[in-house]
């Protein structure tokens, strides 16, 4: 199981961003065994992960609070719109 391997990432001894819209896909369900233990191993380890928002993220909560449908590709989008926006690599 991947979230049984997540460990891995502290070995990277640097700083992992996760951008929102990718942090809620991974974490939507928390009754799912993997999104429990996704959600339970990044919030215990920050630093290192740091989440950052993103407006496709900020709008993907909102829907998500209203019972909307979500974008299928959110997270994509959501990525794109961090690396994109000025200083968001540099973040």
């Amino acid at each position: 199981m991947v979230a049984d391997r997540l460990s891995l990432l502290l070995q990277l001894d640097m700083r992992i961003v996760i951008v929102d819209a990718v942090y809620d896909e991974l974490t939507s369900d928390l009754s799912h065994l993997k999104d429990a233990k996704v959600k339970d191993f990044i919030d215990g380890n920050s630093p290192p992960f740091v989440i950052e928002r993103t407006d496709i993220g900020k709008i993907e909560r909102q829907k998500r609070r209203l019972g909307q449908k979500l974008k299928k590709n959110a997270s994509e989008l959501a990525m794109v719109d961090f690396l994109s926006d000025e200083g968001g690599i540099e973040r």
